[in-house]
């Protein structure tokens, strides 16, 4: 049995990773079986675990949101099943946050691959309120690293902290993140923000309705000057 667990806050790149699992798993001629941890029963999973296909006997069972589900007692048997499943079958266990380390020790000879955000797209979002050039030039820096439309995923939930700071709304974030974008809300008006939100609003509907004139990337660089 082999344990994988792919993890981390860039949910695009453990994505990715975990459909080269998925692949991987069907060229060797395997049996998938995928599941979200929160419509997955006990004892759906033990049947998941100890069945046998008449073709192949080597599983690979996938499994989304394990850790994401509330403390409970469920959750605790879907780990024990995991833990004592046979030698042919290879689980992947997928998270769309970062795991801590107590987590993490729940399966100690799991394979751990954590996807954490390129620091250049942090940098970026830590100085819109720059001079135009300076903001221009972090933002094509991020592009190095990343496309358009995760830039743009990545302002608007920026936006959307810097107006729950500036509202005086609680933000359910790590204390450092808190204290940093509280910081940075100094420098914007709320109007600023508002105003902000709303042309990423209308940017994302022409983009999803096929409506945008230009790039992706162009239009970011608009709103960014404006």
């Amino acid at each position: 049995m082999s344990i994988t667990i792919l993890h981390g806050e860039y949910e695009k790149a453990s994505r990715e990773a975990l459909f080269v699992e998925l692949e991987k798993a069907k060229s060797a001629g395997k049996e998938i079986l995928r599941k979200e941890a929160s419509e997955l029963t006990e004892s759906e999973l033990e049947e998941k675990l100890g069945s046998t296909s008449l073709f192949t006997e080597a599983k690979t069972v996938t499994i989304e949101g394990l850790h994401s589900l509330p403390k409970s007692k469920k959750k605790d048997a879907l780990i024990l099943l995991l833990s004592k499943a046979d030698a042919s079958t290879d689980i992947v266990l997928w998270e769309r946050k970062k795991l801590t380390a107590a987590q993490l020790k729940k399966f100690p000879s799991a394979v751990v691959k954590e996807f954490t955000i390129p620091s250049s797209i942090f940098v970026w979002l830590d100085h819109i309120q720059d001079a135009p050039k300076q903001k221009l030039r972090f933002f094509r820096k991020a592009l190095e690293q990343e496309e358009a439309d995760f830039c743009f995923a990545m302002l608007a939930r920026q936006v959307r902290l810097l107006l729950l700071s500036k509202s005086g709304a609680q933000m359910k974030e790590h204390p450092f993140v808190v204290k940093k974008i509280s910081a940075q809300a100094r420098h914007f008006e709320i109007e600023e923000l508002i105003l902000l939100h709303e042309k990423l609003t209308q940017t994302d509907y022409k983009l999803k309705t096929g409506q945008l004139a230009f790039p992706l990337q162009q239009a970011l660089e608009e709103i960014m000057l404006s």
